[in-house]
């Protein structure tokens, strides 16, 4: 077989692979711009386009294989052919081709799966914030309600002792030593609940020494 028949031959199956392996075979998505790798027509048609890519990708590095083992040979003997040159660049370029379609569903695909795992990651994040406030403001509270009653059973277990040990005292001078008892439970129960709020209060103490101080400061003017 000449030179010519080899490249009528080598021609022919070139024109198969291209028929049977052409992507305009599977139909695609009239939107297929404007839909995402989420739509199942989509994922559909860029599965089957890939595939279709490599089948055709490696049928023509069979031909391309073929044909340079001809040339190879042939060349020993006599000067290869223009057209059987230009053959092989023509199969050469679509080979190559069809590998950049392929490799461009794969980025494609890569970079959907990439950002869609990325928006998981800012919503996981926004949720465990919000579970790690609710947590925080659960504990707050139950931290209060324990504060509530201890602060109750605190008044009430300080009178109650306060009283059974009390003999021949003054009643005014009882009176006083009550309320500056509950004066003084008071502001310490304010103090718990501004450091688990983490709010700053002033206590009744703090208010009574700051007029002491305000005091003495106009009398020494």
């Amino acid at each position: 077989m000449n030179q010519e028949e080899q490249y009528n031959e080598f021609g022919k199956k070139y024109e198969k692979i291209g028929s049977d392996y052409d992507i305009r075979k599977i139909k695609k998505p009239e939107n297929y711009n404007n839909l995402t790798y989420e739509d199942e027509e989509k994922q559909n048609y860029a599965q089957k386009a890939a595939n279709m890519y490599i089948a055709f990708s490696n049928e023509m590095y069979k031909l391309i294989e073929e044909m340079n083992k001809y040339m190879n040979e042939t060349k020993k003997r006599e000067n290869i052919i223009q057209e059987l040159k230009e053959l092989r660049i023509d199969c050469i370029m679509v080979y190559i081709q069809s590998l950049q379609e392929k490799t461009k569903i794969d980025n494609e695909i890569h970079s959907f799966n990439m950002m869609k795992a990325y928006q998981n990651i800012l919503s996981q994040k926004k949720e465990l914030k919000k579970l790690i406030k609710d947590g925080e403001e659960r504990d707050k509270k139950i931290l209060e309600m324990m504060g509530i009653f201890l602060s109750i059973f605190s008044l009430i277990g300080v009178n109650l002792s306060f009283f059974s040990n009390i003999k021949d005292i003054d009643i005014w001078n009882i009176l006083l030593l009550i309320v500056v008892i509950n004066v003084l439970l008071s502001d310490a129960i304010k103090v718990i609940f501004s450091i688990i709020r983490k709010e700053k209060v002033e206590t009744i103490v703090e208010k009574i020494f700051r007029k002491i101080i305000t005091c003495i400061k106009e009398k020494t003017k």
